[in-house]
Order: C-alpha cells, then sequence, then structure tokens
C-alpha cells in the first residue's frame, strides 16, 4: 500500500470516527437542522474524498519536502501543542496572539506587520466573541 493510500485509510477512519461521534446529537426537527448536520455532512465528504483517493491514488509520488517546510510543519505543531497545553493557564488574547505571532514568523512574515497583525486579530476574535456574541473565551 503506498502512501497516498495510506493516509486515505486513515482518513476514512477519522471519517467514521467523526459520523459515529455523532450518533447522540439531535438530526433536527421540522426543516431545522440540528447540531448533528455540519460534522455529519464533514464526515460524509472526507468519506467521499478518501474512498477517491483508495480507489483511484496519484499516480506519482510527491516531491520530496524541503527541510524549510519541514521545520515548518515541526514548529505549527509545536506551537499548537503549546497552545492547548496553556489554555487554562494563559489568558486567550496573548495566547492567541502568541500562536498568531509564531505562525506568521513560520511563513516569513516581517517582525513588525507579524506583530501588528497579531495583536489585531486576537483583539479582534476577543471582542466579537466576548461583547458581540457574549461567548466567554
Amino acid at each position: 500500500m503506498n502512501g497516498a493510500r495510506l493516509t486515505a485509510v486513515i482518513l476514512m477512519a477519522v471519517a467514521i470516527a467523526v459520523a459515529l461521534g455523532t450518533v447522540g446529537y439531535p438530526a433536527g426537527s421540522q426543516g431545522v437542522p440540528g447540531p448533528a448536520l455540519l460534522p455529519r455532512l464533514l464526515a460524509a465528504a472526507l468519506l467521499l474524498a478518501s474512498a477517491w483517493l483508495v480507489v483511484w491514488p496519484p499516480s506519482s509520488a510527491p516531491p520530496p519536502m524541503p527541510p524549510r517546510r519541514a521545520r515548518a510543519i515541526a514548529w505549527t505543531l509545536a506551537g499548537l501543542l503549546v497552545y492547548v497545553a496553556l489554555w487554562d493557564v494563559v489568558p486567550f488574547v496573548v495566547r492567541t496572539a502568541l500562536a498568531l505571532l509564531l505562525f506568521l514568523r513560520v511563513l516569513d512574515v516581517a517582525w513588525r506587520p507579524a506583530v501588528v497583525t497579531a495583536l489585531v486579530l486576537a483583539g479582534a476574535v476577543f471582542v466579537v466573541f466576548e461583547r458581540l456574541l457574549a461567548v466567554r473565551l
């Protein structure tokens, strides 16, 4: 089994797990969709796409990954792990601004625009959720 088929089989398992995870969710009533609609639609789309890759995998192997991209992926994964680990320790705006700064620097955005973008975006998300939508972050 080549890498594309193996990845597709793993994605099929994820899609099935998502679909099974929504078994207890109401599907909706009287024409109004319930909370199960979106996860089930996404699981179905993922299942179809991964089944397509199992049956018709790409014919050529992907080009080798440059070392720089591998480092960017590693930094991104590490940043996400730290973000989740600090969930209850560091306030949302600080945690999110630092994560965004890391991601923007990984993408080679210069320091000044990266800092401004991270602060503005984290602050905007906080204002929208906390003030306008009344969702505690």
